[in-house]
């Protein structure tokens, strides 16, 4: 049972209680606009949870295309969080948890606290690693992120309950293969569902043990996420999350490999996002450039590009000092 509704006292700072804060949205680019907020206006410590429409969500420093079949989304949306970390796919089998903290909170009692409520559900064994995984039986079922200032910590997951991984597995390979960048690569690890283990398959069960274990440490007071943040300025956050110069725009640079047939590839640079330049490469040896511009960066779409400037094949010669010469 959810504790009862409390009103927040405004210009307060308590840290001796919990706020939970349940979403009742479903759109990946609010509720990641309304923990951002939340986080920005902290006057106590929140527990924001929320279950979210299909989508993968990278980490803040990542290239989407490495971390992701964007050819295979369709209607999943593509998110880039602020926090660090890897690639994760959302779906309403899967709950998120935000614990919103000031920043001297210890990431290990969050973790105990997902962990006994795992449980407390009848979970047998739930062991932390120090990657903070919580794993059963060897496979991942939460993973964390982090994003740390000097006002606050985020700390915040996912929970495996009832999610569709083989929807996950198809989604979460790359689209490109990465020949340089100084993006953060996502770590693959095994997974599994709770529902695999105990049969249950609302994350909104899971929602609730995580909130009475959190009153097993602490008051717990519940708060509607209308009562934390402004509905319009969320609203108006999200629209930037879901931008292209928001999800695409800031991607790390890149040098990524598009391979063709008999031993030629395609490198493309990509800065901001766009493809600043196309190269031949044939048997492992860059053979000349074939387009430099400034244009959004896709995967088929630099195929598309070169067959318009019709070059259909490297130029032919000879291999010489790390290019091709004239025969």
């Amino acid at each position: 049972m959810r504790p009862a509704v409390k009103p927040l006292r405004v210009g307060t700072r308590r840290w001796g209680r919990m706020i939970v804060s349940f979403s009742p949205e479903s759109d990946p680019y609010l509720n990641l606009a309304m923990e951002g907020l939340i986080a920005q206006s902290l006057r106590e410590d929140v527990l924001f949870l929320w279950v979210d429409r299909p989508s993968v969500v990278i980490g803040r420093n990542q290239l989407p295309w490495a971390e992701c079949h964007t050819s295979r989304l369709g209607n999943v949306f593509l998110v880039r969080r602020f926090s660090g970390g890897g690639a994760v796919y959302h779906d309403k089998g899967n709950l998120n948890f935000s614990f919103v903290q000031g920043p001297q909170a210890a990431v290990s009692r969050n973790l105990e606290i997902v962990r006994k409520a795992m449980m407390g559900l009848g979970a047998a064994r739930v062991v932390c690693d120090r990657r903070h995984r919580l794993l059963m039986n060897g496979r991942k079922i939460s993973g964390s992120a982090f994003r740390m200032t000097s006002r606050f910590r985020i700390h915040h997951g996912t929970i495996l309950v009832d999610s569709d991984l083989d929807r996950m597995k198809e989604l979460l390979v790359p689209s490109v293969e990465v020949v340089w960048s100084r993006a953060v690569r996502s770590e693959p690890y095994p997974v599994c569902n709770l529902a695999e283990f105990l049969g249950i398959t609302d994350p909104w069960m899971v929602a609730e043990a995580l909130v009475k274990s959190v009153a097993e440490n602490m008051p717990v007071d519940e708060v509607a996420p209308c009562e934390l943040v402004d509905q319009c300025e969320a609203r108006q956050e999200a629209s930037f999350l879901r931008s292209w110069r928001c999800v695409y725009g800031k991607s790390p640079d890149a040098l990524v490999r598009l391979p063709g047939t008999g031993g030629v590839s395609l490198l493309v640079k990509i800065s901001g996002g766009m493809t600043r330049a196309v190269m031949w490469e044939a048997n492992g040896v860059r053979v000349g450039e074939v387009w430099a511009g400034c244009r959004r960066f896709h995967p088929s779409a630099v195929w598309d590009l070169v067959v318009r400037h019709g070059v259909a094949r490297p130029p032919a010669g000879r291999k010489g000092d790390g290019g091709i010469e004239s025969a």
